[in-house]
Order: structure tokens, then sequence, then C-alpha cells
């Protein structure tokens, strides 16, 4: 693919030009500043991570809060856990086909890898109620200490039918030019993107 920019050449007079210069000059050293506050007013926001399987038992989702560093340094307070979670939240997730709600449960079981952010605590929201495929799911979260309510709606994305080739099939490595093998799966419901993976197990001998 070729990429063209097109552009017309400006000739502007003497006078104008010296004009346009003299003003760009003032205009830098009267916007010169040295203080720059790079920070908005706080607005509570939450994040939230997570996959809903239903073809799995326990369900785990990632609830946690952004955070302004004011005038320190972003990565000191990156450290501190209080400004990483919620401290008091209601999380629900709702089947909005029945209208049913299961409150999910928090837990700190599971550690976090050491990094940039604090990992003496790792706060995650869990519920081992069974999910339907067929339903679509909103998340509801409740922050009782200011009362923000957050939330968000999702379906579930359906298992992959493997078509061809069958999982029992060797393909040997004297494969003749003109030979090709057939991949094939039928739409998942909800899945719009696809990823193959071929993996080639030998012996060397």
């Amino acid at each position: 693919m070729l990429n063209t920019i097109k552009f017309a050449p400006m000739f502007l007079k003497n006078n104008t030009l010296l004009f346009s210069a003299l003003t760009l000059f003032a205009l830098a050293f009267a916007s010169c500043e040295t203080d720059l506050d790079a920070n908005a007013p706080y607005k509570e926001t939450a994040v939230v991570y997570g996959l809903l399987d239903f073809n799995q038992t326990r369900q785990y989702v990632r609830v946690h809060k952004t955070f302004q560093n004011g005038t320190g340094n972003a990565y000191d307070y990156a450290r501190i856990t209080d400004s990483l979670y919620f401290k008091d939240i209601t999380f629900k997730l709702i089947n909005m086909n029945t209208g049913n709600a299961v409150v999910m449960q928090k837990d700190n079981s599971i550690p976090m890898k050491p990094g940039v952010f604090a990992n003496d605590s790792n706060f995650l929201y869990y519920t081992d109620a069974p999910l339907d495929k067929f339903a679509e799911y909103e998340l509801n979260i409740l922050n009782n200490e200011t009362g923000t309510t957050f939330g968000g709606n999702t379906t579930l994305v359906d298992s992959v039918n493997w078509r061809n080739p069958s999982r029992t099939l060797q393909i040997p490595f004297e494969v003749k030019s003109n030979q090709y093998y057939t991949v094939s799966w039928e739409t998942a419901r909800f899945a719009y993107m696809y990823d193959l993976v071929i993996r080639m197990y030998y012996t060397d001998y």
C-alpha cells in the first residue's frame, strides 16, 4: 500500500513573514512556564478485570480504583495498597434474563507477583454459582462509602465446536507439495476473533 501526502507551497510577503516571526517570538516568551499541573480534578473510577466462563466452576473478577498521585511520585502511590482498592464495596452479578442476583465474595488468598504495584494484598471477588451461557449479565458495583455505583453488561462466549482435523490425526513431515490439510470449526456464539495455533511434536534421533 502506497501512502501519499499532498501539500501546497505557500509564499508570504516579507512584512507578513516578519510579523508572524515576531508574534511567535513574543508568544514563546509570554507563555513560558516552569510549573505544570497535569492532574485533572479527581473522579472516582472503578477498573474491572474479569473473564466469565460458564465452563468454570468458579468465576473471579478483580476490582480496583484509579488513583491520583497529587504532588508526589506515581510509583510511590502505586506501592500503597489503599491507593488501589476500594475499602467497602458490594459487588453483584445479575442475570438479566431472570433477574437473579449473586453477591460476589471477597477473597485475598491468591498472591500477586511482585512488580510496580503493591503486592501485599490481592483482593478478588468470586462466585461459585453456575452461569447460564444464554443469559446476559450485569456487573453492579456499589461503593458503600460514597454511594457511587459502577456497572456494565456482558454476554458469555460459547464454546468452539471443532470439526476438522480430528484431535488424533497425525500429519507426517513428508508432506507433498500439493497436499493440503483443512482446519475447520463452527462459529461460537458471541465469538468474533479466533487464533489458530499449530504445535509440532517430533523426536530427534
